[in-house]
């Protein structure tokens, strides 16, 4: 109100607290069929299991259908029943009771997924647009066999509306969008449906340029005194419906030279007709319509990266409260964990054991996970508990990558120095070497000298009479 205060109109402050105002249109079909109050109810509901104090009534039955195992018997079903789909519009005969005994079974199936969905996922789920039409393929065949067939009450139309459940066969391209094995396939099958703007566009191009062409054809080419008499050139263009269909066959480059070079014959001023059409068509307009498909796709691509980014965020933000749920649990409320617990737990809780398991994190893995917890304090605090799990779980960050660069780098420092250490040391002991080398080469000179000095004693007379001590050597040599 204050807003109002200050001189602005209702309208400046609705926008002001972005408020979208609905179209006259939708807000009458609502307010006289009386769809409001559902909307408000699915809103309502929504909102209130969008809450982080929710308890989901269900748990069981939510985690049995967000299991990859549930969506994969689903795909095989939904194939199955597409094969069978298949095979029944060629029956004849007893196969025909047979394939709607099948059929039933498929309906069954179906309607059973369809109540574990939506007492998973809450009512509204059936609201959301794509479920509701892929819902309706399912229920409204069941309504026609199973109550109005017995009452007699039998609709050509429903019934073939079975053959509209080979449509279900798009979900498995949503069901397999997060597998690498079948990214192209998905990106594929995206971009083919969100490109139907650029197609529409597309065409209404293309029927404007042979519009044009095909009118210069009518009222210049087949109304010219060279053509004016020829048969085949009146079939080809003598109306422009004869004529637009002509050039549709000419854009496609099937068999034109048949029909440009007869009429070349005869008026050489056509092939300029002839030229201008394929390098408009053939070589500009179907080339810039490519590069439009190509880059929508990579703009698919690019955000199906961000979709699937998100969910991957959401899962990891669930399971953080998971595991700050169990660290909870696993420290009794103190807030510290020690490694003689953690390890402990790891060995005999079964939760502990499941998280680990899908951490892929291995028994003899422990102390490595331990140090990344811990930051050298020997206790474990529930935000580091967290953090570190965040590193194991989640992909790496720029963040974390500069982080290992600059201890790599640390890493290597510290590792120069050693080396320049150990280059220190290899100098003095190879100077040591050279110094005891030198040493031993005199002593090996000395010697030699000695073994001289002695030899020239030994031979004077009276040798032994100046050096007494000398006559022991002699006998011991």
């Amino acid at each position: 109100m204050e807003s109002f205060g200050k001189g602005m109109s209702a309208d400046e402050v609705l926008e002001d607290i972005n408020y979208k105002q609905e179209h006259w249109l939708y807000t009458y079909i609502l307010d006289t069929t009386g769809l409001r109050s559902l909307l408000i109810a699915v809103e309502r509901e929504n909102n209130l299991r969008a809450k982080k104090d929710y308890v989901h009534p269900c748990p069981v039955i939510q985690r049995f259908e967000q299991r990859p195992r549930f969506e994969g018997a689903v795909a095989v079903v939904i194939i199955i029943n597409c094969a069978t789909i298949g095979l029944q519009a060629s029956a004849e005969g007893n196969d025909v009771e047979r394939y709607a005994v099948v059929e039933n079974i498929f309906l069954v199936i179906f309607l059973f997924e369809i109540v574990i969905r939506c007492a998973a996922n809450g009512w509204p789920w059936i609201f959301v647009t794509t479920n509701f039409f892929d819902s309706m393929l399912v229920i409204v065949p069941a309504i026609q066999g199973w109550i109005l067939k017995p009452l007699g009450y039998e609709s050509e139309f429903i019934r073939k509306l079975q053959v509209l459940r080979i449509l279900r066969i798009v979900r498995l391209v949503r069901m397999i969008r997060s597998i690498p094995f079948f990214r192209e396939m998905w990106i594929m099958m995206r971009g083919l449906i969100e490109c139907g703007r650029t197609l529409f566009w597309t065409y209404v191009m293309i029927l404007a340029v042979l519009f044009l062409f095909g009118v210069f054809a009518v009222d210049i080419i087949a109304k010219d005194e060279a053509f004016i008499h020829d048969d085949a050139v009146q079939d080809l263009f003598g109306t422009l419906d004869r004529a637009m269909f002509t050039l549709t066959q000419i854009m496609t480059l099937d068999s034109w030279t048949f029909i440009a070079r007869p009429m070349m014959a005869k008026a050489q001023w056509v092939v300029i007709y002839y030229v201008a059409l394929i390098l408009l068509i053939c070589m500009v307009l179907l080339n810039l319509i490519t590069a439009v498909i190509v880059e929508n796709a990579f703009q698919i691509v690019h955000e199906d990266e961000e979709t699937i980014a998100q969910e991957k965020g959401k899962q990891m933000e669930q399971e953080m409260e998971e595991f700050s749920a169990l660290f909870t649990e696993l420290t009794k409320g103190t807030g510290q964990l020690r490694f003689e617990e953690f390890k402990d737990a790891a060995e005999t809780n079964p939760d502990v054991i499941q998280k680990l398991t899908v951490l892929e994190i291995e028994m003899n893995e422990l102390e490595e996970l331990w140090e990344l917890l811990d930051d050298g304090d020997g206790l474990v605090t529930s935000q580091e508990f967290s953090d570190g799990l965040r590193k194991v779980r989640g992909e790496v960050k720029a963040k974390e990558l500069m982080e290992c660069i600059r201890q790599m780098r640390k890493m290597h420092n510290r590792t120069s120095k050693q080396r320049k250490r150990c280059n220190l040391a290899l100098e003095a002991g190879e100077t040591m070497l050279d110094s005891v080398s030198r040493s031993r080469q005199k002593m090996a000179d000395t010697t030699f000298l000695c073994r001289q000095t002695l030899h020239i004693v030994r031979g004077c007379k009276d040798w032994s009479a100046l050096v007494p001590h000398l006559q022991f050597e002699d006998k011991m040599m």
